[in-house]
Order: structure tokens, then C-alpha cells, then sequence
């Protein structure tokens, strides 16, 4: 039973920890296979084996429309790089380890782990974020000072991932100590101000007041009272736990007080962002082809068609211009109908105890992806499908063998 165990987990866990420390195995002509690959191909082998649960093959049945529409969507990109004559393989490549390789995960979670488990993933995750800032702080304060990004170093992918955690700790009905869950709240809003990721920070307040918004509609005299308490607490340590914050990140601060200071329409980042999303515009729509079709999926092949009309459009900074120019208007379109199946099925199963969780965190997504890829996004994308297969856990049991869907 414990090997057994360990069995599941084992791949799992590599998944976790490959998204925070890469290592990369061996190369094949330029293809580099790494620790992510290798957990993804056996969790996938897993999976592939036959279960006769009927529960099981309802949830592999919804995952499989998923499937069938993400394939429909590579064929339509790799027409869009034909045409633009832009690379068909990294397409594909970009596709499968960014998409495909991942929307099979919440299956393996739901077929080999159970809601008991759910505790101990997210305590992983957020031991895991912690350990990897703490070994990576001076990187990240290098990478703060000196333009925010290096090679190995993505504050907004950081800030995101842990808005994520903070999210789901927040409204998940966690059996913890309230003292010891406001500290690791405490601990992750922090963070998520070091990494001064403004996309980050702005998003997860919209989803906090959503929170609130919900838990007063929702309200009884104790949680009004939880809720004074709680106002009582922040109002009178924040001033301390901001002064402590900008004393070891003062750029990341001063970086987010001038943009609030500021209007953020006129910020130099914001600024480039938007006349980047013009041009793409412009680029679509002189393009019939490109419009419908896309320039194949990533940013590689976004360089080499804007590179081509004269311009050098790398990334739009946004998920879904991206997924435009990427995939094209219907590429675009089914993709969009991917998420909304995802919307649907969260709010199918009303009893399921993560169901506002899931809301909360695929609205989180949306807001973000206005100013980095999410869903598209390896290590954001990652925490998506991990908690995807948590929820799932509970559908498991949930599902009887008339559900439709």
C-alpha cells in the first residue's frame, strides 16, 4: 500500500519540483528532454492503462472533448505556419509541451489520489515557493535592480504562481489553525510584492474583493465578527509589514506606489503593451490568411512573421492577443470555447467543495493573462491543472453513473 503510494506520488512530485528547478536530462537534435518531460510521459503511461471506474471514464470522457479540441486547434496553427512559412515543428513542439503534454494531468490526479491528499499538494507547493525564493533571493533582487528579467528568472510567472496558492488558501476550507493560515497568507502577499509583478498584484486583489464581496452576501454574525477581527489585525500591523517589505525590496514597492500614483495607462510598460497590441491588430487584419489561421503557435513563429511585415513582435504580453496571432481568429474561438467548457463543468458540480475555489482561481487567470500568458504559460499552466485535478478528486465522488457529461 505505501509503495503503492509512493508510486503515484513520485511522479507528481518531480512534475512539482521541475517547475521550480529546471533540469534538463539529454538533448535530441535541439529537442531538450527534461525532469518535467519525464514525470509528464509516466504520469501519461499511467494513464493510458484501462480503468473500468464509470466515474473515471465520465472524467476521462469530459478531458477527451478537450483532447479532440486542442488537436483541432494544432491543425489549424500548423496550416497558419504553412501559410506564413514560418516552423511548423516548433509549433507543434511549443503546442504539445505548453498544452498537450498537461490536460491530461487532472485525470491521473482524480484516478490515483484522493481529497485527503489535497492538504499535502498545496502544503508541497507552497514549501516549495518558499525554498525556491529563499535560494534564489539574491537572483532575485539582481534581477529586480537590473531589468527584472534574466534567463532563469521570471518575476511575473513567480508573482502569478503564488497569487495562485494565496488564492486557494484563502477561500478553500482548509482544516488548519487560523493563526498558522494567516501566516502563510501573510508570507505569500509578500512575496508576491517582491517580485513586483503589477499584473500579479492588481489581479489578486480583484479576486480578494470578489472574496469578500461573496463571504458578506454569504454572512453570519461570527463571520462578521471574524471579518471586524481580521480589518482590526491588518489595519494595525500592515504599516509595519510594508516597512518591512520595502526595506529589502524598495524597487518593488516604489515600482507599484508610482503606478498607482500615476495613471497606469501612461505607464512606459503599459504604454509599449498597448501600441504592441495595435500593431498586431494592424498586422491581422492586413492579412486575411494570418487573421483566420495564425502564424503557427509561439513566440517564435509571432518574430518571424511580424519580422517579415518589418516589424519584431516577440510577445504581445498578453494571453489572449497571443493566442490570436498564434492561432487565428479560430484557433482563437476554440480555444475560447475550451475555457468555457472548463467554466461550465466548475459550475456544474455545485456541491463540490473547491467549485469557488476553481471560479475564483480561473477568473484569476483571465485578469492576469491581460498581462502575461496563463494559460499557456508552463509554470502558471502547471498549478491550473494541478488544482483542475484536485477538484476533480472530488468529482470523482460526486459523479453517479447517469451524470451527464
Amino acid at each position: 500500500m505505501i509503495l503503492n503510494r509512493l508510486f503515484v506520488f513520485f511522479p507528481l512530485l518531480l512534475f512539482i519540483v521541475s517547475k521550480f528547478f529546471y533540469l534538463s536530462l539529454f538533448q535530441i537534435q535541439g529537442f531538450n528532454f527534461t525532469l518535467s518531460d519525464l514525470s509528464i510521459l509516466i504520469m501519461l503511461l499511467n494513464t493510458m492503462m484501462i480503468n473500468k471506474n464509470k466515474r473515471i471514464i465520465k472524467i476521462r470522457k469530459f478531458y477527451y472533448s478537450i483532447l479532440f479540441l486542442s488537436l483541432f486547434i494544432l491543425v489549424i496553427t500548423s496550416i497558419g505556419s504553412l501559410i506564413q512559412s514560418t516552423s511548423i515543428t516548433n509549433g507543434v513542439l511549443m503546442f504539445i509541451k505548453r498544452w498537450l503534454a498537461v490536460i491530461f494531468i487532472p485525470v491521473y490526479i482524480a484516478e490515483n489520489l484522493d481529497k485527503r491528499d489535497i492538504k499535502n499538494i498545496i502544503y508541497t507547493l507552497s514549501f516549495l515557493t518558499l525554498i525556491f525564493f529563499l535560494v534564489n533571493f539574491e537572483s532575485i533582487l539582481l534581477s529586480l535592480n537590473t531589468g527584472r528579467f534574466s534567463e532563469e528568472m521570471n518575476p511575473n510567472v513567480l508573482g502569478m504562481f503564488i497569487s495562485i496558492l494565496v488564492i486557494f488558501i484563502i477561500s478553500y476550507n482548509f482544516k488548519i489553525n487560523l493563526v498558522t493560515k494567516g501566516l502563510i497568507i501573510l508570507i505569500g502577499i509578500s512575496l508576491i510584492f517582491a517580485t513586483s509583478s503589477r499584473g500579479a498584484l492588481f489581479a489578486l486583489l480583484i479576486i480578494l474583493l470578489l472574496i469578500i464581496i461573496n463571504r458578506l452576501f454569504n454572512f453570519n454574525y461570527l463571520k462578521i465578527v471574524y471579518l471586524s477581527f481580521g480589518t482590526i489585525i491588518i489595519t494595525i500591523f500592515s504599516p509595519y509589514l510594508f516597512f518591512i517589505i520595502k526595506s529589502i525590496f524598495p524597487f518593488s514597492v516604489n515600482r507599484i506606489i508610482n503606478t498607482l500614483d500615476n495613471n497606469i495607462i501612461y505607464d512606459s510598460s503599459a504604454a509599449a503593451r498597448i501600441n504592441t497590441h495595435e500593431e498586431i491588430i494592424k498586422l491581422l487584419f492586413n492579412d486575411f490568411f494570418l487573421l483566420i489561421f495564425g502564424s503557427g503557435f509561439g513566440n517564435y513563429n509571432m518574430l518571424l512573421t511580424s519580422y517579415s511585415y518589418g516589424l519584431i513582435i516577440e510577445t504581445a504580453d498578453n494571453q489572449f492577443f497571443n493566442l490570436w496571432f498564434w492561432t487565428g481568429t479560430i484557433g482563437l474561438f476554440v480555444f475560447m470555447t475550451i475555457f468555457g467548457i472548463l467554466l461550465f463543468r466548475i459550475y456544474k458540480f455545485k456541491n463540490n467543495p473547491l467549485r469557488t475555489t476553481m471560479f475564483l482561481i480561473t477568473i484569476y487567470m483571465f485578469l492576469a493573462g491581460i498581462s502575461q500568458d496563463t494559460f499557456t504559460e508552463p509554470t502558471i499552466n502547471s498549478i491550473y491543472i494541478l488544482i483542475l485535478g484536485l477538484y476533480e478528486c472530488y468529482n470523482r465522488d460526486f459523479l453517479k453513473y447517469n451524470a451527464s457529461f
